[in-house]
């Protein structure tokens, strides 16, 4: 498809070409690192858990609809409650 070298020629498939080319020249020799998916799609997921909860979803369903714990089902909403020292 692309005459570009290693992840120039990835980010091409997604960007288009000439896109990839201005980002490899902007960005030439430095190490560039990307969030991760799960890091990206944090804040829509949190966004989506606390309208859930509002419309009366409880912790306990949030947390096997999202694959995370109670616990952090209830950091998300603020929920946490203080340990005892």
């Amino acid at each position: 498809m692309s005459e570009l070298p290693g992840i120039l020629a990835e980010i091409a498939a997604v960007v288009g070409p000439d896109a990839a080319k201005r980002i490899g020249l902007r960005l030439a020799g430095q190490v560039v690192k990307f969030p991760s998916r799960t890091r990206l799609q944090k804040p829509a997921r949190d966004a989506a858990i606390r309208r859930l909860a509002a419309e009366g979803w409880t912790v306990e369903a949030l947390a096997l609809r999202f694959n995370v714990s109670e616990r952090w089902i209830r950091k998300i909403l603020g929920r946490n409650p203080q340990k005892n020292s």
